[in-house]
């Protein structure tokens, strides 16, 4: 045992503080740099880990209209809001083109201002089928065997079918199939409690730079990126499962730490915002400091997102297109 559990409100706030972590090196990651740290390593595990974490939140015992109402309150309104507002700016004004790409999702809604909301819909389609899944009659280890399946499935049709037909699969469907996975590991490893054991973080230190070694000598080079398909079986698993262990571990150690434990978890509460937002603070910061820092520029843009969402959970009205109640 490593640390005991810090709970804010029954809320595990280390979590928090790791999708603080996370949105942030999400911000990096889409800055232009030619740097593989930002364009590489990060995408090795960023997002996976972020769909993992969301696992850990969902309800086995729950109803399953009842969590998907949640979720279209959640995800999906500030999907459409912020889709509709700065995709249509995106596509310089028109409005009807904008509408049809938001409607079908993925590929179809890339703007410069919206090109991550294919997470949202992604993680939204892998909820639903989670819940889905999880009402079957059947015992946890048929679950594990249709996720797998699943998984495995999917990762077939990634290399026999071309990109260019996954990449107009309405809402991108393929990649919830195979996000599901992730879900289910997250909600496992928190319920097991491996992420509470001192061996698995020095197991995943060793794997993370064994990794980085392999790769940065030429030894052995891997590539990951969900939204274009560049998937490798097993690897894009345990990769992130490690690298998740690991983020958890030092986020623990922060939640010791109240200033740093407060600015992190608030920044991981309102990480859809910085999400929704980051590519336009992108595009403005880009003409006006265009010789910064890259982990400042980045880190100026998720104050500037947060401040946002700070203002908007002001006002009842406001609170509900951002997804907060």
């Amino acid at each position: 045992m490593i640390l005991k559990q810090i709970t804010d409100n029954g809320r595990l706030v280390f979590l928090d503080i790791a999708k603080g972590f996370l949105i942030y090196l999400v911000v990096l990651g889409h800055l232009p740099s030619d740097n593989p740290l930002y364009h590489r390593y990060i995408f090795w595990f960023h997002m996976p880990v972020f769909l993992m974490i969301s696992g850990i939140f969902l309800k086995s015992k729950s109803d399953f209209k009842t969590e998907i109402s949640k979720k279209i309150k959640r995800l999906l309104i500030p999907y459409f809001f912020f889709s509709l507002i700065l995709g249509t700016i995106g596509r310089s004004g028109d409005f009807i083109k904008q509408a049809l790409g938001t409607i079908w999702g993925g590929y179809g809604n890339v703007t410069i201002y919206t090109f991550p909301y294919y997470f949202i819909v992604v993680l939204f389609g892998s909820v639903c089928l989670w819940y889905s899944i999880n009402n079957l009659k059947v015992n946890n280890l048929c679950k594990w065997v249709i996720a797998i399946f699943i998984y495995t499935v999917f990762h077939i049709l990634s290399l026999l079918v071309p990109h260019a037909f996954l990449d107009r699969i309405p809402w991108n469907l393929d990649m919830s199939f195979n996000a599901l996975l992730y879900l289910m590991l997250g909600k496992f490893i928190v319920k097991k409690k491996i992420y509470n054991n001192i061996k698995w973080v020095f197991v995943s230190i060793f794997v993370v730079v064994l990794l980085y070694i392999l790769d940065s000598k030429g030894i052995y080079k891997y590539d990951f990126d969900l939204l274009h398909h560049n998937w490798t079986y097993l690897i894009d698993i345990i990769i992130p499962v490690f690298c998740m262990l690991l983020l958890f571990a030092i986020s623990r150690l922060l939640s010791k730490i109240p200033y740093i434990s407060n600015f992190l978890s608030y920044i991981g509460k309102g990480s859809l915002m910085v999400l929704l937002l980051h590519p336009l603070f992108i595009k403005i910061y880009q003409n006006v400091f265009s010789d910064m820092n890259l982990f400042l520029l980045a880190f100026y843009n998720v104050l500037s997102c947060i401040l946002v969402y700070y203002l908007l959970c002001k006002n009842k009205y406001s609170r509900y297109v951002i997804g907060e109640k």
